[in-house]
């Protein structure tokens, strides 16, 4: 992407300063589908990560184009280097960061995972001395992105699903319901529609005391529900036996204090997985 958006200045200015040689100088598909996107994405009230899907081959063709006219021609050798800079401070950021997740925030790392990424960091590394090229760029970049990606993948994720008890709670009703038994939602704050995509055999969504009332659900049925939940069952005085106790923090909510292990506990909240009895 450093490439596309330097890329994207430099055929800025190529269309409207360089314009000595029109008949080498008439595309103009990529830079107009490019401007366009960012200006829509810049004026839009809802933005998504996936709606740059459309552009990214223009981004790709951009960024390809002035890499190499950088790197292998001789009218950048300032901007080469500043490039570069860039992208050796990118690179080891991406590395860098991923340690600390290994070593403080998340310190259960598996020994396969450490083993792939130190051994990946060990290449990232050696390809940094390498003499400065477009194939050094592109390799250390390649290798930086891999560990910062399998480590996302192999270890901070799983360990933040952790704290998304809906999946939690699926895995043990799955595991411990017997047949023909219910998953249900029960209190507004435990929603989390996760509950009817993993369950086996899912339920419905009871906001209130009266929904629970009226659904009159047999014994033998399961309540995913909140500390509210379980303060009117027993206001209603229904027999339940609680089988999971989960904290729960949502994968869309992450914020520092949650991941810095001293204050997680701060951020999380209370989730049960409870079965109802006669």
């Amino acid at each position: 992407m450093i490439f596309a958006f330097v890329g994207l200045v430099l055929q800025l200015r190529e269309k409207i300063v360089d314009r000595k040689n029109p008949a080498e100088n008439n595309e103009y598909y990529t830079l107009g589908g490019l401007l366009f996107y960012l200006i829509i994405a810049s004026i839009a009230k809802q933005k998504n990560p996936h709606y740059e899907m459309a552009v990214l081959p223009l981004f790709l063709l951009m960024g390809a184009r002035w890499a190499v006219q950088i790197y292998e021609g001789k009218n950048f050798r300032k901007l080469k280097k500043v490039v570069s800079w860039i992208h050796l401070f990118v690179g080891i950021v991406l590395v860098a960061a991923v340690y600390p997740f290994l070593l403080y925030f998340f310190p259960n790392g598996k020994m396969w995972v450490w083993v792939t990424v130190v051994i990946l960091t060990g290449f990232f590394l050696y390809s940094i001395s390498w003499k400065n090229s477009l194939h050094r760029q592109l390799t250390s970049l390649f290798l930086a992105i891999s560990i910062f990606m399998f480590t996302l993948n192999a270890h901070i994720l799983p360990n933040l699903a952790k704290y998304h008890s809906p999946i939690e709670a699926c895995k043990v009703f799955n595991e411990q319901s017997k047949d023909g038994a219910e998953l249900h939602i029960f209190t507004e704050k435990a929603r989390s529609w996760g509950i009817f995509f993993y369950s086996k055999n899912y339920g419905r969504y009871l906001i209130s005391e009266d929904d629970l009332r009226a659904a009159n659900l047999p014994a033998g049925d399961w309540l995913y529900t909140t500390d509210e939940g379980l303060a009117l069952l027993d206001d209603m005085k229904a027999p339940y036996e609680k089988v999971e106790e989960m904290d729960h923090r949502s994968l869309s909510r992450i914020s520092m204090k949650f991941i810095n292990p001293k204050t997680r506990a701060s951020k999380t909240e209370k989730r049960y997985l409870i079965r109802l009895t006669n």
